[in-house]
């Protein structure tokens, strides 16, 4: 009771699903903050979306919001596996368990794979199985350069020390080693 009229903060179904039911969401004290911030779930106003908010600067803020259609926002970013324990992540999409994979004990990244298959030279990022065709796209603009670099370095020539870079404007290709071009084909 607020003093004036009456209402239901709390309703509980006592039947097999055991359900709690909280009119304007749960609100997690001081004590079990830890640093005087409360912890919020609640519904938001414009639709069934799960929204977990803390405060920042004595202002309530969004942290964490998963909307009713299944779409995760973080405010400020995500971060899995901070402790580095051997946990891996994987998205999957409508037709591939694991669309991109991290395998967290080996430290690798697998794009339509769960299986790692790499030399250990070249174990970084892996693109497929070793069933299908497969392939990666550089996307560029009708005036601009395609590249792929490899690097030694992050400045000077160190940051693409070889590369093959394509250039739409005149279609050439260019393959370069020790920072330089040393083959051209158009």
């Amino acid at each position: 009771n607020d003093g004036s009229s009456n209402f239901t903060a709390l309703t509980l179904d006592t039947s097999d699903s055991g359900t709690a039911i909280f009119n304007n969401g749960i609100v997690l004290g001081d004590s079990l903050a830890g640093n005087g911030a409360p912890f919020t779930i609640s519904n938001t106003n414009n639709g069934n979306n799960i929204d977990i908010k803390t405060t920042s600067s004595n202002s309530l803020v969004h942290a964490v919001k998963i909307h009713s259609g299944g779409v995760f926002e973080a405010k400020q970013g995500a971060v899995f596996n901070e402790d580095s324990n051997d946990v891996d992540f994987r998205v999957e999409s409508n037709g591939n368990t694991h669309a991109l994979f991290v395998d967290g004990g080996n430290d690798t990244v697998l794009i339509g794979s769960d299986t790692d298959i790499m030399h250990a030279n070249m174990d970084d990022l892996q693109v497929g199985t070793t069933s299908g065709s497969r392939g990666i796209t550089i996307a560029s603009g009708s005036d601009s350069y395609g590249t792929l670099a490899f690097a030694d370095g992050s400045s000077g020539n160190a940051a693409y020390r070889g590369f093959v870079e394509y250039f739409h404007t005149d279609d050439r290709l260019i393959l370069g080693t020790g920072g330089s071009e040393r083959l051209r084909i158009d």
